[in-house]
């Protein structure tokens, strides 16, 4: 799995050596609590404008099934007059993305998207389980009895 992280590139006119830095959470016993950070630095991008603003495009892809809930913290890092200065966290999981979009309201988030992160959701569960993976915390505790209901029967 992935997550995309987007800055528009005019915040960042007169930097370079534009980067992200990403420190993922990952549970070190089985079904525990107990987690470290995994860092990895990702140096680069695509551009992709949206809603007329163009901005920098990174991918992380280092997400496991397991590991929807985990947290995700990405930080920009990019140069200027001899200095790197790196941006405060922007936190985020697959999770987070997931109860957003069942929450949204937009048209553009049809029933049948739903029901296909409601399956999302239950698939990293049961990974979580098979994998006894952060077991306090499964990624579909939180669906309300509606939101269960759109998942496949």
């Amino acid at each position: 799995m992935q997550l995309n992280f987007y800055v528009p590139v005019s915040k960042l006119d007169g930097y370079d050596n534009v980067s992200l830095k990403i420190e993922k959470q990952e549970y070190t016993n089985n079904g525990g609590d107990t987690y470290t950070y995994k860092t990895v630095d990702i140096d680069t991008y695509t551009y992709r404008t949206m809603s007329g603003v163009q901005n920098y495009r990174f991918i992380f892809n280092g997400i496991a099934a397991k590991e929807m809930g985990n947290e995700i913290k990405a930080y920009i890092l990019a140069d200027k007059n001899g200095h790197t200065y790196t941006s405060d966290a922007d936190v985020y999981s697959i999770k987070a993305y997931a109860y957003a979009c069942l929450e949204s309201t937009s048209s553009s988030i049809t029933p049948e998207f739903k029901t296909l992160v409601v399956d999302m959701l239950n698939y990293g569960a049961s990974s979580q389980r098979y994998f006894k993976y952060n077991l306090n915390n499964l990624v579909n505790a939180d669906l309300t009895e509606e939101q269960k209901a759109m998942g496949t029967h």
